[in-house]
């Protein structure tokens, strides 16, 4: 079904993607360009919002709209409903919960389960998966990469600063990952990734909301992956944001 591989697909683009322009920012390490968007992400325990997608392919509308409502708590629980509409009042297709590298797609009419090993699908280890993680790990993350501030790709006077990351050890997922990061924000706000060297795929958040305890979230995100032929664009609006809502272990129960 359509609407679950768009959904599927844009999972963990919140957690990696979770002040106004400052001016010139002083010269920081890429250490510390990072330890910035750790620090924004302290600020979030949980989150829910409205979450909108729609795509284009090669510029036309692709596929239907699809309304959901979205749930995240730190540091990896995540939780998709969808809905036949902007309402959202009637569920369709299965609900998609995540903890971790544990994915479950529950039926909302018959509340079967289906359980997904996102490790086997990925063909990744249970370290790399969390190796990935900046926002909540940083400190593994750091472990598991070597890091550089990519000047070429940095733009001080607007506070925009990239950081380079490749993997210590090799995994089938991307063999570097560059991030552009608002350094006043602590967001990030472009992420790049490459596998053989070649441009896999670019996720850009082009809107962002900041929050009233002062962290940024994004607003509206745009995943671009490269493809063989023709442009597909999945969009992913974020409306009616609220963070530290006292979301609990149980919400992210798929046998709730």
């Amino acid at each position: 079904m359509k609407s679950l591989t768009i959904i599927l697909t844009c999972l963990f683009i919140f957690l990696l993607c979770l002040n106004s322009y400052a001016g010139d920012v002083e010269s920081p390490t890429a250490q510390e360009v990072l330890k910035k968007v750790a620090d924004n992400y302290a600020l979030i325990n949980d989150m829910k919002a409205n979450q909108t997608l729609t795509a284009t392919l090669d510029g036309k509308p692709f596929g239907d709209t699809d309304y959901c409502i979205y749930y995240f708590m730190k540091p990896n629980k995540e939780k998709t409903e969808t809905y036949s509409g902007a309402d959202r009042l009637t569920k369709t297709d299965d609900t998609i919960i995540m903890n971790g590298s544990a994915m479950y797609l529950v039926n909302p009419g018959t509340k079967m389960v289906k359980t997904v090993d996102l490790l086997s699908e990925a063909n990744i280890t249970s370290g790399q998966f969390s190796q990935m993680d900046i926002c909540y790990n940083l400190p593994n993350f750091l472990k598991a990469h070597t890091i550089s501030r990519n000047d070429a790709e940095t733009d001080f006077n607007k506070g925009l600063i990239a950081v380079d990351a490749i993997p210590n050890s090799p995994n089938s997922l991307y063999n570097k990952l560059q991030v552009q990061i608002d350094y006043n924000k602590g967001l990030i706000i472009k992420s790049s990734l490459y596998k053989d060297n070649n441009l896999i795929q670019v996720i850009e958040t082009t809107e962002s909301q900041q929050m009233p305890n002062g962290a940024w979230v994004p607003k509206v995100m745009v995943k671009k992956p490269v493809l063989s032929s023709g442009q597909f664009i999945t969009t992913m609006t974020y409306e009616n944001i609220s963070i530290n809502t006292g979301l609990k272990d149980l919400d992210f129960d798929p046998n709730r």
